[in-house]
């Protein structure tokens, strides 16, 4: 069960993990599902990036379509994340701090994390950034179950970071029972 209900202030929106060369297929996919559920949406992915990003309208309402939207029954999606609008810009001396108190703030809201994944979209460019998310992923996970904004055994949604370069990346969460079973 969620412990947590999306608002319709929320400013999230969705983001799909896709293979690369695919994101139009993607995104025409998620459009088509997100207008069964009587909604509307608009999205956005670049030729071999890997990811598309949904723009639900109304605004916002993304937590709420990843709860509507049956990962089990979509092809090109491989991995499904209510992400903030916003991204995160980070410093390459210090990526933590940044994503501990984006997480953090989320976790107040939401309770804790059951599971935190760092990821990157499967293009090209995503794929540098594989050595520098398993370098982060340790320390923090460390400092977020210190903190208490991970918590394994919690049964919550699962935080996500997911890296779009080495400065830029968005934070969000999955539903462990509606996404992909592996990082």
């Amino acid at each position: 069960p969620i412990l947590w209900m999306p608002m319709n202030d929320d400013p999230l929106q969705l983001l799909a993990f896709c293979r690369a060369g695919f994101e139009q297929e993607c995104r025409l996919e998620l459009e088509t599902v997100i207008a069964e559920t009587g909604r509307g949406a608009v999205g956005v992915g670049e030729v071999g990036s890997g990811h598309v990003t949904i723009q639900p309208e109304p605004p916002g309402e993304g937590g709420i379509l990843l709860e509507k939207i049956s990962f089990r029954h979509l092809v090109f999606t491989r991995h499904l994340v209510a992400v903030d609008a916003e991204g995160v810009s980070l410093t390459p001396g210090d990526r933590i701090e940044g994503l501990r108190d984006r997480l953090k703030t989320m976790s107040q809201r939401m309770g804790p994390f059951s599971d935190v994944w760092l990821g990157w979209p499967d293009g090209d460019a995503g794929r540098v950034l594989a050595p520098l998310c398993q370098a982060l992923n340790g320390r923090l996970g460390a400092l977020l179950r210190e903190e208490g904004i991970w918590v394994p055994e919690g049964g919550g949604v699962r935080g996500e970071v997911v890296f779009l370069s080495g400065t830029r990346a968005m934070t969000g969460y999955s539903l462990p029972y509606n996404s992909s079973r592996w990082p």
